[in-house]
């Protein structure tokens, strides 16, 4: 049993360790880019926020994040808080960060977005753990001393918005201070696009995310999100690959609840021999205070679709 306990921790940290570096990211991404991008946050001036919690590699790790973001109304300035909090067995990872956001119409249906984010990366190990179990070892392959790491993060980050097209990359900085680390200022890209257009009262959202670091190369994500009648969101996600993350496929859904309350849920299987990496599911509350408050609301993604339709 102690073996078994300890092969349990050790295959935890070490798969947790690898989507760390690869800056493993939530499926919902598709309907949330401000992570990855901060200026997308600047589509909407609305108060709102996501509340999201992953369940992932059969139970064995665990997510929790959140994001609440606001604006000026009838001013090109937004505003926000987010954090990502994530349980990798015996590593701990905290995030927590502040961003802000511009936006510029350069014509009646068309706007450029320019944001920028700023937060720390902490990181907790308890090597103890081990011993926790039954197990003393000197072994540095299977033992490593306990440590504390607290790492600088930024990220720089722009969106073109055209009619129904949402076009827009971003650079993240990892200023680590670990010495054991080769890449001491870790540098990761995003890019994504995504098209709306309406079929009578369906929505129809195709995409695509691609994401590049120093660590684990590229990984690209296609997909396309339905909606009906502004009630409720399905579709699916391709997520492929690079050399740590195998390829999974995943279904997404959401359910308006409330006027200003959306529910989503998401769950995500592997397509490779590995599979049980990749096993995951999602669930998570979108609010937005503004409709809760019945006052005026600020989203280009409403005001944009009278251009694109």
């Amino acid at each position: 049993m102690k073996k078994i306990n300890l092969f349990i921790f050790l295959i935890v940290s070490c798969t947790a360790g690898l989507f760390a570096q690869s800056d493993f990211q939530y499926a919902q991404v598709v309907n949330n880019l401000g992570w990855v991008n901060p200026s997308y946050y600047g589509m909407s001036r609305d108060i709102t926020g996501t509340f999201i919690y992953a369940n992932r590699l059969n139970g064995q790790m665990s997510s929790e994040a959140f994001d609440v973001h606001g604006g000026l109304p009838y001013q090109n300035l937004g505003f926000g808080i987010q954090g990502d909090f994530n349980n990798f067995g015996l590593r701990k990872q905290s995030i927590l960060g502040v961003d802000a956001n511009v936006d510029l119409k350069v014509s009646c249906n068309s706007y450029l977005l320019f944001g920028l984010f700023l937060g720390y990366d902490l990181w907790r190990y308890s090597g103890d753990a081990i011993t926790d179990v039954g197990f003393e070892t000197t072994n540095p392959n299977v033992y490593m001393p306990n440590y504390n790491s607290t790492n600088l993060m930024t990220s720089f980050g722009a969106t073109y918005v055209y009619k129904g097209l949402r076009l827009g990359s971003s650079f993240r900085w990892n200023l680590r201070n670990r010495e054991s680390i080769d890449n001491k200022n870790l540098l990761t890209y995003y890019g994504h696009i995504d098209y709306e257009f309406l079929v009578d009262k369906f929505a129809i959202r195709p995409l695509g995310i691609y994401m590049w670091n120093q660590e684990s190369g590229s990984n690209t994500d296609l997909g396309v999100m339905v909606g009906y009648n502004k009630i409720a969101n399905l579709g699916v996600l391709y997520r492929g690959t690079n050399k740590l993350s195998p390829k999974s496929f995943a279904v997404l859904a959401d359910l308006t609840i409330a006027k200003s309350a959306t529910l989503f849920f998401d769950y995500e299987f592997g397509l490779s021999t590995y599979s049980n990496i990749r096993t995951s599911w999602e669930l998570g509350l979108r609010f937005n205070l503004n409709k809760a408050l019945n006052r005026e609301s600020f989203d280009k993604r409403e005001t944009m679709r009278n251009f694109a339709w």
